[in-house]
């Protein structure tokens, strides 16, 4: 066992992890000194330290013994810098059949009827299972027996920094959501100026999880997947953004729908209130619908839990409301109406995830269009303004794309920076996936014909029945008419079914997969870094925009020229960690540094027969 076992990754292999414990993170505001080399790296190491340890022990406090989906994350300005780090603390087995202890890798007991029992479901609920005990939390939290099995204990929300596990029921779809906070400082320097960075993370953090928890009610959801925080720094502005997926775990219960209380003069009469407390009441169901989310059966009470022992905590004993939005002064106000966030147009699924979440994964692609979109915004003084701004440029993307409908965007990547002005900078990426619906004669590229289905089935097709039927593995499935005649095998997509069988140019993509294809070879990791100058940014050859959609296209440009040059035709696990642009429109300059990677493969599409 590694001294911090950190794990980058974010999707796993069935079995390997046993329990999610939950988002664990943190931050530390530090003072950059002027210091020789060798000193300053010894300060920077024992930083991330510092901060290493305390993520850690926030993990170990859940009773987990490894971190998964780990970032690092790093924000300068002038001489101060913001150091954060985030992951999900879990619980995974051991190679010696234990659970794997967190500090010093020592097997510690697993609850095996637990996971038994669980696993006599059909899907592995046990992951959504507590990994601690129940009566030794300090701070408060409600419990629920888990809707799958009805035998473990569950909590009612669950944030994850990982991306959805294959084994977990999700019901209906999955979608975007986000959270914005922005907290106006003086402008100090040096050691006052990091004082002030300090004193305001945590009221940020408070506002974020407020967001976040009240907006997954709204949508009618109990968990999000792939949760990411950035955050953006000025002379009088801090800017926090917190973007995921929100799902509908089966196994936890359903979302309480959030109730209104004023402790001021804010709603001079009753029924205003009455009126605001049934928007959202409407709001919630019309959500519900949106996103297919049926009601869900009554949990049976008669079934006895796993550990009868184990008592339910009772840690405060005044209002019992599950969810309670209070308004107490004219920001709060303002919440209420951030929580209404519009929903993409008919046609348009929006997901942070590189997973499809409530996609049929059989359908045909017919095109995978990665867009990176650029916005600079004007200067904002408060959360509204930056909701709104956030908001018109995921609606402006839609737009944009519309004539890929239906469609699926996922993989969306955000960042955001704060220049000397004040000005907001925006760099949201993407891929877009246009469907086609899939037709009824095929089932997941097989010929119908030769499979027999079951009526009563949720799947396209039952795996056991078709392997003993053909006798042949059914995730091969059939070239063509070369499968009607001789059943030659070839290989099913992870995700969908291309519309042809040769693309044209060389497809990138954010995803770790490449939709329609089957990856046949990785043949090595590109990552580069690009700088353009110009000193005539004027109107009449189109101005800033123009300037940095060229250079877009030339960067993308170098990068399929490279995967060409080794023998690929697609790039995967496409990234742009940099798009920093300065533009000084007085002296009619402008520059833009790039910093674009990804892995080439060499790719074969499998389309669907006719």
């Amino acid at each position: 066992m590694t001294e911090y076992p950190f794990l980058t990754m974010t999707k796993f292999a069935a079995g390997f992890l046993h329990h999610l414990g939950g988002m664990v993170s943190a931050k530390s505001v530090k003072l950059l000194e002027e210091l020789d080399d060798r000193e300053d790296g010894d300060m920077r190491e024992t930083w991330w330290t510092e901060i290493r340890q305390e993520v850690r022990s926030h993990a170990r406090a859940l009773g987990c013994n490894v971190i998964v989906g780990y970032q690092e994350r790093t924000v300068i300005w002038e001489d101060v810098i913001i150091l954060s780090c985030a992951g999900t603390g879990a619980v995974y087995k051991s190679l010696h059949g234990g659970l794997g202890d967190l500090d010093t890798g020592a097997g510690i007991p697993v609850n095996k009827s637990l996971v038994q029992e669980s696993k006599g479901v059909q899907n592995e609920c046990y992951l959504c299972h507590i990994p601690y005990s129940e009566t030794s939390v300090p701070f408060p939290i409600k419990l629920s027996r888990c809707g799958v099995c009805e035998r473990g204990k569950v909590p009612d929300i669950l944030l994850t920094t990982i991306e959805p596990p294959n084994q977990l029921e999700i019901v209906g779809r999955g979608g975007l959501l986000q959270a914005r906070v922005l907290k106006l400082k003086k402008d100090l320097k040096n050691e006052n100026n990091a004082r002030e960075v300090s004193d305001l993370l945590p009221f940020m953090e408070y506002e974020l999880h407020r967001q976040i928890v009240n907006k997954l009610k709204m949508n009618g959801m109990n968990a999000i997947f792939g949760l990411q925080v950035q955050l953006a720094l000025s002379d009088r502005q801090i800017v926090a953004l917190a973007t995921g997926t929100a799902v509908y775990l089966a196994a936890l219960p359903a979302p309480a729908v959030p109730k209104i209380t004023v402790s001021s003069h804010l709603f001079t009469e009753q029924d205003e209130l009455a009126k605001v407390q049934k928007k959202l009441s409407e709001k919630i169901q019309s959500n519900k619908e949106y996103y297919d989310i049926v009601s869900i059966a009554e949990k049976d009470d008669s079934i006895p839990e796993l550990d009868e022992s184990v008592n339910d905590m009772e840690l405060s004993t005044g209002n019992k409301d599950i969810c309670v939005l209070e308004v107490d002064d004219t920001e709060d106000a303002n919440i209420i109406e951030g929580l209404l966030d519009l929903k993409p147009p008919e046609g348009v699924q929006v997901i942070s995830v590189k997973t499809p979440i409530g996609v049929d994964s059989t359908q045909t692609v017919e095109l995978c269009q990665t867009f990176t979109q650029v916005a600079k915004g004007k200067q904002i003084f408060t959360t509204r303004d930056l909701s709104l701004t956030a908001q018109n440029l995921v609606k402006s993307t839609c737009f944009k794309l519309r004539r890929l409908r239906p469609c699926l965007i996922s993989s969306l990547d955000w960042g955001i920076w704060l220049d000397e002005e004040g000005t907001i900078h925006f760099c949201l990426s993407g891929t877009a996936i246009k469907l086609s619906k899939p037709k009824e004669s095929q089932t997941n590229g097989c010929i119908a014909e030769e499979i027999k289905l079951k009526p009563d089935t949720d799947l396209l097709f039952n795996l056991e029945g078709v392997t003993q039927e053909l006798n042949i593995s059914v995730e091969n499935g059939y070239d063509g008419e070369a499968g009607k005649k001789g059943l030659k095998p070839v290989k099913m997509p992870q995700f969908f079914l291309s519309f042809s069988r040769d693309f044209y140019g060389i497809n990138v993509t954010p995803l770790p997969f490449v939709p329609g294809a089957n990856i046949d070879q990785h043949l090595g990791h590109l990552n580069f870094f690009f700088i353009r100058e110009t000193m005539s940014v004027v109107r009449e050859t189109g101005g800033l925009a123009t300037f940095i959609q060229g250079f877009m296209s030339e960067v993308l440009g170098i990068l399929r020229s490279h995967t060409q040059a080794l023998g690929g035709n697609a790039v995967i696990s496409f990234f742009m960690s940099e798009c920093l642009l300065s533009h000084q429109p007085h002296k009619n300059q402008a520059q833009c540094l790039i910093n674009v990677g990804g892995d080439c493969v060499l790719a074969s599409y499998v389309p669907q027969q006719d």
